[in-house]
């Protein structure tokens, strides 16, 4: 199990335990790890954040293996006198620390166990005990245990994968009034509205690894982190993509990408395997040229079937690299910036789709939030039994409603406000007073929601509403998941509310306008194949993968009404035509089916799409695969 800080506080807020982590080993030599101890003295290696102790446990073996000369073969092992300086060495040049007692005790076994070939050949005891200790990385120096003054030659780490805004606000403060608070290396400086419209969900994990390299690595030493893999191509992951920290300079080394693989039980996020190095100053990086990347995924049926019963048997498909190269193909390649002026853009595939990547004429806008589903969530039996006014009660899009063109149905949902703070208390309770006693009898538990998006204006404010809400039409889609369904939605005919205008919920996102025309032919471009391929590639298949980061570099042309623009709203206006005749099933049986009217006019956009970008390429369409 890989290490990682566990604290009550880090549990209670949602983190990976070490429980639910299996260890990562890559090894090969051809491909940076972190673990591929060359120098000609014993390197000194540090987990931050040793939890179980995987990580100092293969640090103890690898420099075993290394250190070791091999043995006589007319002996059983080394001299007495050899094992215990290898011992020494060992001891001394492996380190971790965590905050919690269990992992110190938990890592400390670890290296215990690694070295236990020599303790076999040791006759006499030897005081030699591991250098793992309680430790925080908000306050532990270089100068303290167990470092003592020494720089680490390598730092192995599993940070916590955790979002900012899910910490407990103790551990906010002390992250701010200590490694943040240093303006040097700028580790989480967004603020007001930019953190609020997504950027509060930057992760832990940045700040922590970056404080790490910063106090704990020696100029010219090496760094692997297990790390999100959306941090390659989210916003939360831009202090990471960057070529200095503070006065020093970061090579990234090796990427090692597990996309759909699970490397973690229980934990819904892709892993990525990050190498690099810190130097003195600004030196040459291979970013311009792309950062060495290997792609690892499930083999053969045949391979992934024997290496499953491996797994249920307890081996472990990560288990070792001999299992992993059992388990998984490989594929080489180079990760390069989205924007080749800014390294630390989104970090894609050398050969990934770019022709779609450009400048975006329009702007993303977040669906509404409001944090209290169980109030704001109506269906008929409650609008009912408190009598409560249709005037603000609205159809309501989730993710599960989205489908390319078209819409799977929407629940309801009471939006009291017509922009976000809007001091509308007395209106509301003068000219709907059954929604205004409604909210006012759940006026506690509104109260209650602790996020900053609801400061100001009444007890019911929401969040993520303007004039963009209430747009004729708009472009929806699910930021969550990998799910690049685009529709067009306006207004739906209710048989409780009348004709009502359609509006997107948290976990969506939309661009507005009050053109039919326009919207459609944004919706066109978005489903198209190229479009299509473009976010497989930029995207990180994460949790938030079609965030607004995202979807904002896609090239998106304002509307003109070109030929080929005018085209696309066509072809779009005749899907939404042909999508709602066919939902009239469950989802999953709708997700089967093939509906050949719909992929003629497909097949149509995808070749408008195709001239579309040659248009502004000037690259022949005919050379895109």
């Amino acid at each position: 199990e890989a290490g990682g800080q566990t604290d009550r506080e880090t549990l209670e807020a949602g983190g990976q335990t070490d429980r639910d982590r299996k260890g990562i080993a890559v090894d090969d030599e051809n491909e940076s790890t972190g673990l591929d101890f060359d120098t000609e003295s014993v390197p000194l290696v540090l987990d931050p954040g040793c939890g179980a102790g995987a990580f100092v446990a293969a640090a103890a073996s690898r420099l075993l293996d290394e250190e070791l000369p091999e043995a006589d073969s007319a002996t059983d092992g080394p001299p007495d006198a050899v094992a215990c300086s290898r011992l020494t060495d060992i001891v001394a040049a492996v380190r971790g620390f965590d905050v919690s007692p269990t992992a110190v005790r938990a890592s400390r076994l670890a290296v215990a166990l690694a070295i236990r070939p020599l303790l076999e050949v040791i006759d006499e005891r030897v005081r030699a005990c591991p250098r793992i200790v309680l430790g925080d990385v908000v306050e532990t120096t270089v100068d303290d245990a167990p470092l003592s003054g020494q720089r680490a030659d390598v730092i192995l780490a599993n940070p916590p994968w955790l979002t900012w805004d899910a910490l407990p606000e103790r551990v906010k403060s002390r992250w701010r009034n200590g490694p943040i608070a240093d303006p040097a290396l700028d580790l989480f400086g967004r603020e007001g509205a930019e953190a609020r419209l997504g950027y509060a969900n930057d992760d832990l994990s940045v700040p922590y690894a970056w404080t790490c390299l910063d106090r704990y690595l020696v100029d010219g030493g090496r760094a692997a982190f297990v790390l999100k893999r959306d941090l390659l191509t989210g916003p939360a992951g831009e202090r990471i993509r960057r070529e200095t920290l503070g006065a020093r300079s970061i090579t990234h080394d090796h990427v090692h990408d597990f996309g759909s693989l699970s490397p973690f039980s229980g934990v819904d996020a892709g892993a990525v395997l990050v190498t690099l190095r810190i130097g003195t100053g600004p030196e040459t990086t291979p970013a311009a040229d792309g950062i060495p990347a290997t792609w690892w995924s499930a083999a053969d049926d045949s391979a992934h079937s024997r290496t499953a019963n491996e797994a249920a048997e307890g081996a472990g498909l990560f288990e070792s690299p001999e299992t992993m190269r059992r388990s998984f193909d490989r594929s080489p390649g180079r990760l390069v910036p989205a924007d080749p002026t800014d390294p630390s853009s989104a970090w894609i595939r050398e050969d990934a789709e770019r022709r779609a990547i450009g400048e975006s004429g329009y702007r993303i806008r977040h669906g509404v939030k409001d944090d209290a589903k169980a109030v704001y969530a109506l269906d008929r039996a409650t609008i009912e039994r408190h009598g409560i006014e249709k005037t603000h009660v609205y159809p309501y899009l989730k993710s599960k409603h989205i489908v390319k063109y078209g819409l799977f149905g929407y629940d309801h949902h009471l939006v009291p406000q017509r922009q976000a703070g809007e001091e509308n208390e007395a209106k509301l309770r003068d000219e709907t007073p059954a929604t205004y006693e409604y909210l006012h009898s759940h006026r506690q538990r509104l109260l209650e929601r602790s996020s900053s998006w609801f400061e100001g204006g009444p007890f019911y404010s929401l969040f993520g509403l303007g004039q963009y809400t209430w747009a004729d039409y708009k472009v929806v889609w699910c930021r969550l998941g990998f799910k690049p369904h685009f529709a067009v939605v306006s207004t739906v005919t209710d048989p409780l509310l009348g004709e009502q205008p359609v509006v997107p919920g948290d976990h969506c996102m939309f661009i507005g306008t009050d053109d039919e025309r326009e919207a459609n032919y944004l919706c066109g471009l978005l489903n198209s194949a190229p479009y299509q391929r473009c976010l497989r590639d930029i995207s990180s298949g994460g949790k938030s993968s079609l965030s607004k980061s995202t979807v904002a570099r896609l090239l998106l042309p304002e509307w003109a009404a070109t030929p080929q623009q005018c085209r696309l709203a066509e072809l779009s206006q005749l899907a939404h035509e042909i999508v709602p005749d066919h939902v009239d099933c469950s989802k999953r049986a709708y997700n089967q089916k093939t509906i050949p009217e719909l992929e003629s006019v497909q097949a149509e956009i995808d070749r408008t799409v195709e001239e579309f970008l040659a248009a502004h390429t000037g690259r022949d369409p005919r050379e895109t695969e």
